[in-house]
């Protein structure tokens, strides 16, 4: 995720950490809204997620493809499995 003034850009299909300019085919989208977790706490980083919604559409291909979400609605039980993607904290 980078940030230029306002605005808010993510990096998508950049899987390749070892190569210096990112991963050949990586697209720089700008994120439109974000959704952060309603129970959310910056000081024990408990329920550390959030959705981004992006201006446009990303390509499809190899490191990029599409999520399953919930119908409007309806609610997770806790104790259900689900996946996140995403590389999280790599440092600055």
């Amino acid at each position: 995720i980078v940030r230029s003034g306002d605005a808010i850009y993510v990096r998508v299909g950049d899987h390749d950490l070892t190569r210096k300019y990112g991963s050949p085919g990586a697209q720089t989208l700008r994120v439109a809204t974000t959704y952060i977790h309603h129970n959310h706490n910056s000081q024990t980083l408990d329920n550390d997620i959030a959705l981004l919604k992006l201006h446009g559409q990303a390509e499809l291909k190899d490191g990029v493809c599409l999520v399953c979400l919930p119908a409007r609605g309806v609610s997770h039980t806790a104790g259900k499995r689900c996946t996140v993607t995403g590389y999280g904290y790599m440092g600055e």
